[in-house]
């Protein structure tokens, strides 16, 4: 939901609504940390919900393990990520890489100390992804307070801190949803292999995974900058800057796709020697692989088109979109050939392909059709005016 709350600060910040930046940014720190305690409850009943789809007892045991050390972690990882976006928001990226950059190396340290030195586990890789964001948090936080850079929209909080907390949980809900809707799509795919596919194949699934989410951090990057920056041109009732945005956005991506793509197709053995050296599950590594260089433009286009139509207030469209793409063609086509085929992971990739591309064409023609002029002024209207209104409202009550 931090990528919701990245769209309204930066918009108010763009429409030079600083206090509403900081308002913003109040209640998000405290709908994040509020939504901490039911998510724990949640992880809690890991072991229970696994056994129950029948998850091996082992892989179960280790999850609520796992889960039981991890609350200290929600809540730094809290503060860090919603305070992260917040300073995006006003175009500020170079502390948040050399902060970002501090988290990894501590968690490298903590990780080698307390997995490998102590032989703590699992409970070690709780306690380290705790400590390193607990300091990734401490030194936004300290950057903020030290620099007058942020003096109007940073500040403590205020009685209209307070105000409108269902309302913007409902919008960032909706902002955010094709996120948790991609999201869920991944682990139903993944547990759909824990139950179905054997050994290998499952093994070979959880590393390309990883492997996509590695390659797929540049292609969020490129889609956190451009909401940014579509987001505060909105805030300036810009469509023009709105318009030349979206079209570098798209050359961007397909530029970064292309050089993926070449790169993935020409160092793919080296990468899969990095997670696996077995051949049986290098094999099946290379097929997957193959398979999805076909689909690395189409998802690149698609993640950036589907920030850019949240950015711009199409945000129920989007989600609607994943529903179709993800939902009711992709893993309908995912478990017909990956488990009735008994294709395995190669089913999987497939199904994934066929979403990914169907989303694009929906996202695309969405996004041509819509007509950014009357976006601006209904956005503006939605996440500034209104919320503006209010906040003078709330002044005159207290004066």
């Amino acid at each position: 939901m931090n990528a919701a709350t990245l769209l309204e600060c930066a918009s108010a910040y763009g429409a030079q609504e600083y206090r509403l930046v900081g308002h913003y940014f109040h209640r998000a720190l405290l709908l994040r940390l509020l939504a901490v305690f039911p998510s724990y409850g949640l992880v809690l009943l890991a072991y229970p919900l696994f056994m129950l789809v029948g998850v091996d007892q082992d892989v179960a045991k280790n999850a609520y393990t796992f889960g039981l050390y991890i609350l200290p972690y929600l809540l730094a990882f809290a503060i860090f990520s919603t305070t992260k976006y917040f300073i995006i928001a006003h175009q500020h990226l170079t502390p948040v890489i050399i902060t970002q950059a501090i988290v990894t190396a501590s968690h490298v340290g903590f990780c080698q100390y307390f997995i490998i030195n102590l032989e703590l586990g699992l409970i070690g890789v709780a306690i380290s992804m705790t400590l390193s964001h607990l300091i990734g948090a401490i030194l936004l936080l300290s950057y903020l307070c030290f620099n007058p850079s942020y003096k109007q929209t940073f500040f403590f909080f205020e009685k209209e801190s307070f105000h409108g907390m269902w309302t913007q949980f409902k919008n960032e809900f909706l902002i955010a949803a094709p996120i948790y809707l991609e999201w869920l799509a991944v682990e139903l795919y993944m547990l759909m292999g824990a139950i179905s596919f054997s050994n290998d194949e499952f093994v070979a699934l959880v590393i390309f995974y990883n492997m996509v989410f590695v390659s797929y951090t540049i292609c969020y990057g490129l889609g956190i900058t451009i909401s940014t920056e579509v987001a505060v041109a909105f805030g300036k009732k810009d469509a023009t800057e709105t318009k030349t945005y979206i079209r570098v956005s798209i050359c961007l991506s397909l530029l970064l796709s292309a050089i993926q793509l070449v790169a993935i197709y020409l160092f793919k053995d080296q990468f899969i020697a990095i997670y696996v050296q077995e051949a049986e599950i290098r094999d099946i590594l290379e097929v997957v692989i193959q398979i999805y260089l076909v689909i690395i433009p189409g998802d690149y286009l698609q993640v950036n088109l589907i920030a850019l139509l949240k950015t711009i207030g199409k945000e129920k469209e989007a989600s609607v979109m994943f529903a179709i793409s993800y939902y009711l063609v992709g893993i309908s086509v995912e478990y017909m050939l990956a488990v009735l085929l008994e294709l395995e992971c190669r089913g999987i990739v497939i199904g994934i392909g066929i979403g990914i591309y169907l989303q694009c064409f929906l996202a695309a023609w969405t996004l041509s059709t819509t007509d950014i002029a009357v976006q601006v002024d209904e956005v503006h209207t939605n996440r500034i005016d209104s919320w503006v209104f209010d906040e003078k409202m709330i002044q005159e009550e207290i004066n």
